[in-house]
């Protein structure tokens, strides 16, 4: 992926690396790992151009560029919300709201305030993938 700034960013087992056409910098992200579980990590650009990392094991970062690292954002793993759950897919809408597909539901994430998560549970039958191709195309609307 490429930000504004025209470096690549890559997913890594460890976090993510950066590429400025000369040179790599690793961000290693801090994971909470589950039960041996194998950690992936997934970019996403936003609306705003912000580089947004997160884990398929419910950990969600956001690049700071003035401090120059990754932020923690939001953990599963540390709240109320399906600390087991599973990040199958994330986007934005229009409104720069962030959508996560999960195993356990849809969920979403206001920028503005770290605490307004909304859980959209769905038990069977929610096609996450499909999830994705609403949003980019800006045709799902918020209830």
């Amino acid at each position: 992926m490429q930000d504004k700034k025209e470096f690549i960013w890559i997913p890594t087992k460890t976090g993510v690396d950066r590429f400025d056409g000369k040179t790599i910098k690793n961000y290693t992200l801090p994971s909470t790992p589950r039960d041996n579980a194998p950690e992936n990590f997934f970019l996403k650009l936003d609306k705003d151009s912000l580089i947004w990392a997160y884990s398929d094991i419910g950990q969600i970062y956001r690049f700071n560029y003035q401090n120059n690292q990754f932020e923690l954002y939001f953990n599963f793993h540390r709240n109320k919300y399906h600390s087991e759950l599973w990040i199958y897919t994330v986007c934005f809408d229009a409104q720069n709201t962030l959508w996560m597909g999960t195993d356990n539901g849809l969920f979403f994430l206001k920028k503005q305030s770290t605490s307004a998560i909304l859980d959209l549970s769905f038990k069977t039958g929610f096609n996450y993938f499909g999830l994705q191709c609403l949003l980019v195309k800006n045709k799902f609307r918020k209830p």
